[in-house]
């Protein structure tokens, strides 16, 4: 299996909702408006890191690719990468 390069691409460096305010759809929303305006400049696709469990969670609901997981010291670590379609 060859390795996913994520070189070059754009990524996404942190969503912060304050716990109160989280599954309120608010992590969602600043996702796609990143994605819109993204994909205004000529990107198609972007990468996130993520080292906490709720990261891991919402990433892969929302459909992101995993490029790579592994678990250091009993934390999980993982590459997301969407790609995205203009509509």
């Amino acid at each position: 299996m060859r390795s996913k390069s994520i070189e070059g691409l754009p990524e996404l460096s942190v969503i912060a909702v304050e716990e109160q305010y989280r599954r309120y759809g608010i992590g969602g929303k600043l996702v796609h408006m990143m994605e819109e305006d993204l994909l205004s400049m000529g990107s198609n696709d972007y990468c996130v890191f993520t080292d906490n469990e709720e990261g891991l969670q919402f990433y892969q609901k929302k459909g992101f690719e995993t490029v790579f997981r592994f678990r250091f010291f009993g934390i999980t670590s993982a590459c997301f990468r969407k790609t995205m379609v203009k509509k």
